[in-house]
């Protein structure tokens, strides 16, 4: 796993029913190792430029880069390897227990149905003690509260060992103080992080840098302290 760079350029996208663009000429520069911030007024907006930034859907116009190459010529298992999406809307129809979830995302290291091997153990493992899993390993998802969710949607993303992860949405509802100890799990890490959030401020005290959104184009971007100052 090696830090991402991640850039935009004049990416764009309209729904496929209808005609007018929901994001126009978003070019945007991410730097690795970074923790950055995405907010809007409009829901449907933000939800839509983080499913562009997370692979989840093909952009109308611009492309989207990692480390300089674009995402719509890397080969599936590449750019999975490279990137990796959190939906907190995954959580609410899995049906497996937590270790289950964690080891099966390790399929991605392997060829065809090749058997696990040590290295997935090992990740595995290290993964759960640092997000503090390990004594949830054979639950159900649907027993768990949001907060416990979301650390085992980032666990799932972090066994990936992906270069970035884009989280789409920081839940409402969970305390500051999980949220602050999630992030600081994802600054360890080392890798690259955007995320999604309803609140700016708490984007402000989370995060490198904050971007917001306003009808489609982003409005600012920058450091913290100047966006603050702003």
């Amino acid at each position: 796993m090696t830090p991402a760079r991640l850039e935009t350029r004049n990416l764009g996208w309209v729904p496929a029913n209808g005609t007018t663009p929901v994001l126009r000429e978003i070019t945007i520069s991410v730097a690795a190792r970074s923790v950055v911030g995405i907010t809007s007024g409009c829901a449907f907006e933000q939800a839509a430029l983080m499913h562009l930034l997370g692979g989840m859907m093909p952009p109308s116009c611009g492309q989207l880069l990692i480390d300089g190459d674009p995402t719509s010529t890397m080969p599936p298992r590449r750019l999975a390897r490279k990137l990796a999406f959190v939906a907190m809307d995954d959580w609410h129809n899995d049906p497996r227990c937590v270790i289950d979830i964690l080891r099966d995302r390790r399929a991605l290291h392997r060829l065809g149905f090749h058997t696990p091997n040590p290295r997935d153990g090992e990740v595995v493992s290290g993964v759960m003690d640092r997000l503090n899993l390990r004594r949830l390993a054979f639950s159900t998802l649907d027993g768990l509260s949001p907060a416990i969710a979301l650390r085992v949607m980032l666990a799932r993303a972090m066994v990936q060992e992906p270069d970035l992860i884009v989280l789409s949405e920081t839940p409402s509802g969970l305390d500051d103080f999980a949220l602050f100890a999630l992030f600081d799990h994802l600054r360890q890490s080392g890798q690259t992080v955007i995320a999604g959030f309803e609140d700016g401020d708490l984007a402000l005290g989370l995060c490198d840098r904050v971007l917001d959104l306003d009808r489609g184009r982003l409005t600012s971007a920058g450091p913290r302290r100047a966006h603050r100052q702003g």
